[in-house]
């Protein structure tokens, strides 16, 4: 490990003045979306949900959506979605558009 070098300390010192922002929020996203339930489908033929999710807070949140089953099983084959992931502003919405196509029984 190597030693620390050696601190020369400047006779020509000068008070700096630092200026910081921050911002802090709580993340939350709303959405009036409490059941999905899609009318009888055929096979090979596509019906889609259409929802929003609204971010009210002061900074912008990522999201990222996983399509799951009743038994936590990721990639849930007929449901899929054009924005499963993305970033909402602050103070803003996204539309997402939920599409069931079933191609077995």
């Amino acid at each position: 490990m190597k030693a620390e070098p050696q601190i020369k300390v400047s006779d020509n010192v000068r008070n700096l003045q630092l200026m910081v922002n921050a911002r802090c929020d709580e993340v939350e996203i709303q959405s009036n979306l409490e059941c999905i339930k899609f009318k009888p489908t055929m096979m090979y033929t596509t019906r889609s949900y259409y929802f929003t999710l609204t971010n009210p807070k002061s900074i912008a949140i990522d999201y990222y959506m996983v399509m799951k089953d009743e038994d936590d099983n990721a990639g849930f084959e007929p449901f899929s979605t054009d924005n499963e992931s993305g970033l909402i502003e602050p103070n803003s919405q996204v539309n997402i558009t939920l599409k069931f196509n079933p191609t077995e029984v």
